[in-house]
């Protein structure tokens, strides 16, 4: 189960990598439409595994394609949208991105309970399928200018990248940030469910109810961002955040583990990350 989630997320991580400079040469809508086709085809595969082997590689398919829809979607509003526009656009996209954690573990447990775990990859293949389509149909390309993909600059694009304080501190917050949301729904099932014998339905419905804190937290953004007190909010929500975190460290240990102390601070951490 731990490789499970480990292949798909490592294999995610690296090939962002890899297909974020294909994108800037081939453009937006060309492979994003073969991302959503593999990304749909590995999902349809993995209710048929016979093996473990067999699993684990279309999971790491699964993180190759999802890393490619991933970073696509996100190169789309710098393509279409420049100064305060894109910063107000860039929101939305938090928005939509923090639809995952709301929705899918709710919908996951009710898919489980109603059906069984097959449910979720026949959802999910669906769902691809569908934004194939609306890709196909309806957008266009955004990338006005390709850029070379010659290694020599794609090396030193990297290169001016890693050199930049600012964009290596924003990677970190927004790492540690959404980190928290991926070890929280890797690990919330064991706790909820195995350590503390509640059932798949009550782990939906917190995971539902920690994603609506991290929605909280994306509109609080939404609402401050390009105003007076935008860098206020955002250094109180730090300090919310690490508080937190603090917490929830210290009632594990002098409490204990219950539905209260894995779930309460880990709300307005959420908040705080959002």
């Amino acid at each position: 189960i731990r490789l499970v989630v480990a292949s798909y997320l490592i294999s995610y991580a690296i090939f962002q990598l890899i297909i974020g400079p294909l994108s800037d040469t081939y453009g937006r809508k060309g492979p994003l439409s073969l991302c959503l086709l593999g990304f749909t085809i590995a999902t349809i595969g993995i209710p048929f595994c016979q093996n473990a082997t067999t699993l684990l590689l279309l999971r790491v398919l699964q993180g190759v394609f999802t890393s490619g829809i991933g970073v696509i979607g996100r190169g789309l509003i710098p393509d279409a949208f420049t100064g305060i526009q894109r910063r107000k656009r860039a929101t939305y996209l938090t928005f939509a991105w923090a639809a995952g954690p709301i929705l899918s573990p709710y919908l996951g447990a009710y898919l489980q309970k109603i059906f069984n775990w097959h449910a979720s990859f026949y959802a999910m293949a669906a769902y691809s399928l569908i934004l194939l389509l609306l890709v196909l149909l309806y957008l266009p390309e955004t990338l006005k200018k390709p850029i070379s993909i010659h290694p020599k600059d794609i090396v030193k694009s990297y290169r001016s990248i890693l050199s930049s304080r600012f964009f290596l501190t924003c990677v970190g917050i927004c790492g540690i940030a959404y980190g928290c949301v991926t070890i929280y729904n890797a690990i919330g099932p064991f706790l909820i469910e195995h350590e503390l014998h509640y059932s798949v339905m009550v782990f939906g419905r917190i995971a539902l109810a920690l994603g609506a804190c991290w929605f909280l937290g994306s509109i609080i953004c939404r609402c401050v961002i390009t105003t007076s007190i935008e860098n206020i909010v955002t250094t109180l929500m730090a300090y919310v955040f690490l508080a937190s975190a603090l917490i929830a460290l210290a009632l594990s240990i002098f409490v204990g583990l219950t539905l209260y102390t894995a779930s309460a601070p880990i709300a307005c951490l959420f908040i705080a990350g959002g």
